[in-house]
């Protein structure tokens, strides 16, 4: 039943025409987004858990030209309490939302509501929003088109304060060819631009088959739902915080929301916010719109072939532009902070114009990625390049590197030493598994030994500037063994041989770090994963003085593309050349004993066992295997008791009563905090009695 069939009621003396007043079913416009109501509704008819915005309403140019003539005249404040009639604003608090469609139909930045709890308000919201396209879009080919439609939950009952529902909201995109990413997080759906969020990809094979992973699991703190006027920000409760904000069910349905509605219109964006509805918990899809992944233009990346280094320039406000320097390349930041703010496309336009008229070229880092396109496309579509850099952080004047590999534009720090207390939003691309894993550790308070590590990119820059990188992809089609022997050598010989006076001083970095002898390991992104484990392939050297550190580097990253390494990066299904290494420096703990935590015992084949190996000194040989008699503790999870083993101070045995339960319960509390199942914990006791953890990795 169409709108005009409900019926809009007006004053009886001076009745406006409801033409003025459609619904998506009627409306004849040219707003993408309202299309994309109907495009979603065809396609996620009888899908169980997933519907689209009950009965938006939508308010057309003719009633703009009663404002424009009249203000708020009462013919204009009868079809607009028509409006919230039809909505049952007394019962349900409304939203008002600008379309302005353009000539292609895309909706135009503008100002719009939280609750909408009376129908006074709805006339102040109104007229708010004419007030606003007189001020910016008056004369320009652009459409005073506004939608009114019911709240949806997104965190808490409407007009209740206190109450907190953790509903979830997000959006979903199309990555390739049926594959797709989720986002979502406790809140309305805009949170997951500004805040932390978990994110799924979801690929769906030709044969019906379905892969859901879960890339980021996000400790959601913070978040934003629709209040009286504006959205409010808000605190998620800690019970939340750690828990997805979407069950998988719900991630693989509104993924394939958004490929139906693909196959059926192309390529669209999805953004969606949970509720219930008669008990059940729904997922309400508020927009969906045509989406593209835009990439930076070829022709710019050629420019970037010789590598070009240059500072950062962080931008928190649209103040900061002035900072806009003239004729030059100026790398650009814009963090997460900068994100949150509600008029960023208006400032990212004014962005793009001073540096045209300055003639100027960005390279803007983006905080965010690529669901964050929408948001930074105008500086693209004004020939500036975009780089997203998710969460990574950076001091202003910091020096970048952009360079350009195979049609795709590269960065990296000119520096690749990160110290300790720097370790915050760096991506495990860049400082691999191990030292990714304790950064976690101390973040959680666990006690680590102090360590720095040097980035990925010092072995990027030492295989190209060898010539060993071609050697390295030549690997990834080789199928005799006999050459891949050879190729792997004189890629080895490349590295060992290679100036150790290029690597970038460390002397400030071991004194930050403290310590008279080091622990140079390897820490590769695909080391100590659930899916790789590369466990004993690559080198880690013990004991190393600060003079011969160079070296040790140089011989961790050699192990990187050893022969073995090679055959099972192949036998696991990576390409040789995608192998990276990152290298972790980490102060020797004068250890009087040490050991290792297994918190599943999986030798003895009972999963509610956990294992703990103990031995004298640095405990190197139970890593290696070669401790004659270390002390072995089979230990009950949940009783604590032992299963096996003797921990009296009888002869022979290492750790004391008082140890071995503090192991046990580390262990545990490591497991449980990290959160990804099962662990192998190297653990040293030093001479004051403190248990420290060197590292840890999935088992």
């Amino acid at each position: 039943m169409t709108m005009q069939e409900k019926g809009l009621r007006g004053s009886e003396k001076d009745f406006f025409p409801p033409v003025h007043v459609t619904d998506v079913i009627s409306y004849a416009g040219r707003s993408e987004r309202i299309k994309g109501f109907r495009r979603i509704k065809e396609a996620i008819k009888d899908m169980p858990g997933i519907q689209s915005i009950d009965d938006p309403i939508i308010l057309l140019e003719g009633l703009y030209e009663e404002y424009k003539n009249h203000e708020i005249s009462d013919k204009l404040k009868d079809s607009v309490r028509s409006v919230w009639e039809l909505l049952d604003g007394d019962h349900n608090p409304l939203i008002v939302r600008c379309l302005f469609p353009d000539e292609k139909g895309e909706a135009q930045f503008g100002p719009r509501s939280g609750n909408v709890a009376s129908v006074e308000e709805l006339f102040c919201e109104v007229e708010k929003l004419y007030g606003y396209y007189d001020q910016h879009y008056l004369g320009k080919d652009i459409m005073p088109e506004i939608m009114i439609h019911r709240v949806i939950d997104v965190g808490n009952p409407p007009k209740e304060k206190d109450p907190f529902l953790p509903h979830p909201g997000g959006d979903v995109i199309p990555l390739g060819n049926n594959i797709f990413q989720v986002r979502a997080t406790f809140g309305a759906d805009e949170s997951v631009q500004g805040f932390p969020a978990d994110m799924w990809k979801v690929e769906f094979g030709t044969d019906d088959s379905v892969k859901l992973h879960q890339t980021i699991r996000a400790q959601k703190t913070r978040s934003e739902i629709p209040g009286v006027g504006p959205y409010k920000e808000i605190s998620i409760p800690k019970e939340f915080q750690e828990i997805p904000a979407l069950s998988n069910v719900q991630v693989l349905s509104i993924a394939d929301a958004c490929r139906r509605v693909t196959e059926l219109h192309g390529s669209h964006r999805l953004e969606f916010d949970g509720t219930k509805i008669d008990k059940q918990e729904q997922l309400v899809v508020i927009e969906a719109a045509p989406f593209s992944i835009r990439e930076n233009p070829r022709e710019a990346i050629v420019d970037f072939i010789s590598s070009k280094t240059k500072p950062i320039t962080i931008f928190h406000s649209e103040q900061d532009f002035e900072n806009v320097p003239e004729n030059e390349l100026l790398f650009a930041h814009l963090p997460n902070t900068y994100f949150q703010g509600n008029e960023k496309r208006p400032a990212l336009t004014r962005l793009s114009i001073i540096a045209k008229e300055r003639n100027t070229k960005l390279v803007v880092f983006a905080a965010g990625n690529i669901a964050t396109q929408h948001a930074v496309r105008v500086l693209m579509d004004n020939g500036h390049l975009v780089i997203f850099v998710k969460d990574e952080k950076f001091e202003s004047g910091e020096k970048i590197r952009v360079f350009a590999k195979k049609n795709e534009l590269m960065w990296e720090r000119e520096n690749p030493i990160v110290l300790q207390n720097r370790m915050e939003g760096r991506e495990i691309d860049r400082v691999g598994a191990k030292a990714f894993g304790l950064h976690k550790l101390k973040k959680n308070g666990f006690l680590t030994s102090p360590y720095f590590v040097i980035e990925t990119s010092l072995f990027r820059r030492i295989l190209e500037e060898t010539g060993a990188d071609n050697l390295l992809e030549e690997t990834d089609i080789t199928t005799s063994l006999g050459k891949i022997k050879e190729k792997s050598q004189a890629i080895t010989k490349s590295i060992l041989t290679y100036d150790r006076r290029r690597i970038p001083s460390l002397t400030e970095a071991l004194l930050h770090t403290g310590g008279k002898e080091f622990f140079v390991r390897s820490s590769a992104p695909c080391e100590d994963g659930k899916k790789y484990s590369f466990a004993g392939i690559f080198k880690t050297a013990s004991n190393v003085v600060p003079s011969d550190i160079n070296m040790a580097i140089l011989e961790v990253l050699a192990s990187t593309v050893g022969e073995d390494a090679i055959r099972m990066a192949r036998n696991s299904g990576m390409k040789p050349s995608q192998l990276r290494m990152a290298v972790i420096i980490q102060s020797k703990v004068d250890a009087k004993k040490a050991g290792t935590i297994f918190t599943q015992d999986n030798m003895s084949g009972n999963g509610d066992s956990m294992r703990i190996e103990a031995a004298g000194g640095l405990g190197e040989t139970i890593v290696d295997g070669t401790a004659k008699t270390p002390q072995i503790l089979v230990i009950d999870k949940k009783t604590r008791l032992i299963r096996q083993g003797d921990i009296y101070l009888n002869q022979g045995n290492v750790l004391t009563v008082e140890e071995a339960e503090s192991l046990t319960e580390l262990g545990l509390e490591v497991e449980r905090v990290l959160k990804e199942g099962p662990q192998d914990i190297e653990w040293a006791i030093d001479p004051n009695g403190q248990i420290i953890i060197l590292q840890t990795r999935p088992l």
